[in-house]
C-alpha cells in the first residue's frame, strides 16, 4: 500500500514542477510557496519509504542548493531558481545527479534553441511565439523550465520505466 502511496506523491511532484516550470516560463518567477510545497511532499514521500536513502537525498539537495548560491551572489542565476535547487535535488538523489545533469543540459539546450530559433519564426498570434519572442528580446532564461523537465525526466526512468538514464 505503501508503495502506492509514493507513487501518488511523486505524480503530484511531477505535476507541481511542471507548474513550476510554465510558470517560470509565463512571469520569469518560481514562487516561495510552490517551493515549500514540493518539499513537503518529498518529506511525505520520504515517509512512504521509511526515509531510506534521506541522507543521499540531503546531500544531493544541499550541493545542489550550494552551488547555485554561488551563482546566485554573481548574479547568474536568480533566487527563485536557487531555492527550487533543494527540492529538485532531494528528489532527484545523489545516485541519480549524473543522469539529472544529463537531462538538465539537454532540456536547456533546447530551451535555449527554441527561445533563440523559435523566438524570430514563431508566429506572434500564439501566446507560446509571443513568449519566445520577448525571451529572446530581454535576453532572460527561464531556468525552471529546464530544471523541472530534467527531473522529472530522471523521476520518471528511474522510478516508473525502471531505465537507468546513466548505467555505469
Amino acid at each position: 500500500m505503501l508503495w502506492v502511496l509514493s507513487d501518488i506523491i511523486l505524480f503530484a511532484a511531477i505535476v507541481v514542477m511542471l507548474f513550476i516550470g510554465w510558470r517560470d516560463f509565463a512571469s520569469l518567477r518560481i514562487s516561495n510557496t510552490s517551493v515549500l510545497v514540493l518539499l513537503g511532499l518529498y518529506l511525505a514521500y520520504a515517509a512512504t519509504l521509511g526515509f531510506a536513502g534521506i541522507g543521499n537525498d540531503l546531500m544531493a539537495g544541499a550541493a545542489l542548493f550550494g552551488i547555485t548560491f554561488i551563482f546566485w551572489l554573481f548574479r547568474a542565476i536568480g533566487a527563485g531558481d536557487v531555492k527550487l535547487y533543494l527540492p529538485i535535488g532531494l528528489f532527484v538523489g545523489l545516485d541519480h545527479l549524473a543522469p539529472f545533469a544529463l537531462a538538465l543540459t539537454a532540456a536547456s539546450l533546447i530551451l535555449l534553441a527554441a527561445i533563440k530559433i523559435g523566438g524570430r519564426f514563431a508566429p506572434g498570434k500564439h501566446y507560446f511565439g509571443r513568449r519566445l519572442k520577448e525571451l529572446r528580446a530581454s535576453g532572460k532564461i527561464p531556468y525552471g523550465v529546464p530544471m523541472a523537465l530534467g527531473a522529472i525526466a530522471v523521476l520518471l526512468a528511474e522510478r516508473f520505466g525502471r531505465v537507468s538514464l546513466f548505467p555505469i
